[in-house]
């Protein structure tokens, strides 16, 4: 899908973001990426280190703007581009409309557990007639939206077993059809602890009896033993974490102690069917030092309020839970409308340095990296552009779509195509 023109744009040279990627070199060469075929699935590499992939340039800057400053509560997190350019921001209890121009429209809805409101928001998608899908973990509902933002009907996802969650990351076919992560709480006995699993499946709709694709592994989480931190789950820190993204009509898996995603869709017989793999066998990692260890633990406790929660988790970082020996290759992935990955390299919890992201383009076999500056968020992608969050010197947070007109015209591999 190519970019949407942007109504309102301040040029980059006179942006007052330190946009670091402005004017850079962009093209991307043969000798970077290769393309082959494998048993009939598309095997896509990134030769090299992505880090000297070319760098994007940013053309082009969109700022929202006209928001009362205590419209949230907490730093907004949920992004949604909308297909008209209308862009719906929040921080899971507010929720912002902004016009294709980036000035404040007002509430897209309000918080609520009655019709047309949402309690917890966890995702967002917008089917092939334009219409919009909310998924409401607090109620388990998928409300449905009119393109003009008119609240029509709720689907109440069924509970599949006692004490599971769900979420929904998009629509795969329309508004028919959803990439549902479901908490399986399956727990299995390890020495002294309990583990427990997440695991992937699709569900169709309104029917009343759906029926899982096959079920895939997704993540895993410690259970420390009573007495350190009681029905608390703790993720491994820099441990093997997996994550699922969609990509036009596939879901891009991978584990983050590697860089290397499948692209499965779900086939006829509701089974997942590998369609393309993309990876970056070179990519390096860190060995987990001591001194890296530390920061780690210092950072992720820096970050919480003192209290007898935050001294029992510290204690069970030092003295419960086992580091890996070296760091992930990415933290965060994305998978824009069009078809192209965003993998985040690893930084952990640091905003003091540079956030590096690598961007594939899967179908034509071409990759190029971005850097966001130091103190911005990266929070969403779309076709061709991307959502910054910026903070000033007073610790006040902007939002801004950057144009990167180098990625116009990616299209998923064909066996991802939505049409």
């Amino acid at each position: 899908m190519p970019c949407r023109p942007l109504p309102s744009v301040v040029r980059c040279a006179a942006a007052a973001l330190a946009l670091s990627a402005c004017g850079s070199e962009s093209s991307a060469t043969a000798e970077r990426v290769t393309v082959t075929d494998s048993a009939g699935v598309t095997v896509v590499s990134v030769a090299g280190d992505p880090r000297s992939l070319p760098l994007l340039r940013v053309a082009d800057t969109l700022t929202l703007r006209g928001a009362p400053e205590d419209l949230f509560s907490n730093n907004p997190q949920i992004v949604f581009p909308l297909n008209d350019g209308r862009t719906i921001l929040s921080d899971g209890s507010s929720f912002a409309l902004f016009s294709a121009d980036g000035a404040h429209a007002g509430p897209f809805a309000r918080q609520g557990q009655g019709p047309g409101e949402i309690g917890s928001l966890s995702g967002f998608w917008q089917g092939a007639d334009d219409s919009i899908w909310v998924v409401d973990m607090a109620t388990r509902r998928l409300s449905r939206f009119s393109p003009s933002l008119q609240y029509t009907r709720s689907v109440l996802q069924p509970m599949w077993r006692s004490e599971t969650g769900f979420s929904i990351w998009t629509g795969i076919t329309g508004d028919t059809t959803g990439v549902v992560e479901f908490a399986l709480n399956d727990m299995q006995r390890a020495p002294g602890r309990y583990a427990s699993e997440m695991g992937f499946g699709t569900w169709v709709i309104g029917t009343e009896s759906p029926v899982m694709s096959d079920r895939r592994r997704f993540g895993e989480y410690l259970i420390l033993p009573a007495g350190v931190l009681p029905e608390t789950m703790i993720s491994v820190p820099m441990g093997r974490n997996a994550q699922w993204r969609p990509l036009g009509r596939c879901v891009a898996y991978g584990y983050s102690d590697r860089w290397h995603f499948q692209l499965d869709a779900r086939g006829p017989d509701g089974k997942l069917v590998t369609q393309a793999v993309i990876r970056a066998p070179d990519d390096p990692v860190d060995p987990i030092t001591p001194e890296l260890r530390e920061r780690y633990i210092t950072n992720t406790i820096r970050q919480q309020r003192p209290s007898d929660f935050t001294t029992r988790y510290e204690k069970a970082l030092r003295e419960h839970v086992t580091f890996p020996d070296s760091t992930p290759h990415f933290t965060r992935v994305f998978g824009s409308r069009d078809g192209a990955l965003w993998v985040q390299r690893y930084r952990g919890s640091a905003t003091d340095v540079e956030d590096h992201w690598t961007i594939v383009d899967g179908n034509r076999g071409r990759a190029w990296r971005l850097v966001v500056p130091v103190g911005s968020r990266l929070l969403a992608v779309d076709s061709a552009r991307v959502f910054i969050a910026t903070r000033d010197d007073d610790d006040v947070e902007s939002h801004h779509w950057w144009s990167l007109p180098e990625l116009e015209g990616i299209t998923p591999p064909a066996g991802c195509r939505v049409n």
